[in-house]
């Protein structure tokens, strides 16, 4: 099998979530660090146009969003498994409230402090986020820190019982699915202390998940991640969901875009879909023949316009 390789920025907690991950099943790795601002000229190629992290590459295929990475590497290594209580539906759905709900509060504390930020920083977030009410952050910073607390005494009541992790003594996928956000807040905020003042549960279990680590990590440069896209073939074989409401014909070119923020869509050839997952073929003069992979949840795949005309 080919390497894994991942496309990511150290400030990201969405790419802590999948570096743990890798930490969590004791995978090796190559980390390709990706420039936090736009332009990206080494990623935007292995993904269609694509711009969030993180990105998973294996070989010619590439794996967007967290949600599809974690179960890639659970179907392909399955002995440390992700799911030690057999979780998988809640654990994959409690990512609608951490990378959601919990992370719209965090955002909009991000954003009350932008008249600070480097200007090309300012810009492109607001790019990026451009459905977000940056004018109005400030007079909704207060609010937000009530809703941040409050995210983390959801985690504290499910800890009260002296259990280790959020469901009982083994560390699994919805203990990642939480812990990013923590690890970002403790990381980010001066007053996180304050914030998650009395919820001595909620950072002990992060200083327990922080521990799994990153797995075994060392560095390739993203133009060698390119040209290793190149030399390989896709392993992804067609297939679709015959109960699928939209019944998009396999071979159509349909567009592929997150449905919250980082709307830029990527297009392709329809090679996969179903409930869990969209896969495009695509073909770049740097990449050759590549498959790009998104998570159906959160993902609209449309055909392209002139599939439509």
């Amino acid at each position: 099998m080919s390497e894994l390789i991942l496309h990511h920025y150290e400030a990201s907690p969405f790419a802590e979530k999948a570096r743990r991950i890798m930490g969590l099943k004791g995978l090796s790795w190559r980390s390709v660090e990706v420039p936090m601002v736009m332009p990206k000229p080494d990623l935007m190629p292995l993904t269609g146009g694509y711009r969030k992290i993180p990105v998973l590459q294996i070989g010619a295929d590439i794996y967007c969003d967290t949600h599809l990475i974690a179960r890639e590497l659970e179907q392909r290594f399955p002995d440390q498994t992700l799911f030690p209580m057999g979780d998988r539906g809640i654990a994959y759905g409690i990512g609608a409230w951490s990378d959601h709900a919990f992370f719209d509060d965090i955002l909009t504390i991000v954003m009350s402090s932008a008249e600070n930020w480097e200007a090309r920083m300012r810009e492109d977030r607001k790019q990026l986020f451009s459905e977000a009410d940056w004018a109005g952050a400030k007079a909704k910073l207060a609010h937000a820190r009530t809703q941040v607390r409050a995210h983390g005494a959801l985690i504290e009541a499910q800890l009260s019982d002296g259990r280790r992790f959020l469901y009982g003594d083994a560390p699994g996928f919805v203990d990642l699915q939480a812990s990013h956000m923590f690890w970002f807040c403790w990381r980010n905020f001066p007053d996180a202390d304050e914030m998650f003042a009395g919820f001595e549960r909620v950072r002990a279990w992060e200083e327990r998940i922080a521990a799994l680590g990153h797995g075994n990590v060392s560095p390739i440069e993203s133009g060698a991640a390119v040209e290793a896209a190149r030399l390989a073939e896709s392993t992804t074989q067609p297939w679709v969901d015959p109960d699928d409401p939209q019944a998009l014909p396999l071979g159509a070119i349909v567009d592929v875009a997150p449905d919250d923020y980082g709307k830029e869509p990527a297009q392709g050839e329809l090679l996969v879909y179903g409930p869990d997952r969209i896969a495009i073929r695509v073909e770049g003069e740097r990449t050759g023949n590549i498959v790009i992979h998104f998570p159906r949840l959160g993902f609209r795949v449309d055909l392209s316009e002139s599939q439509r005309s």
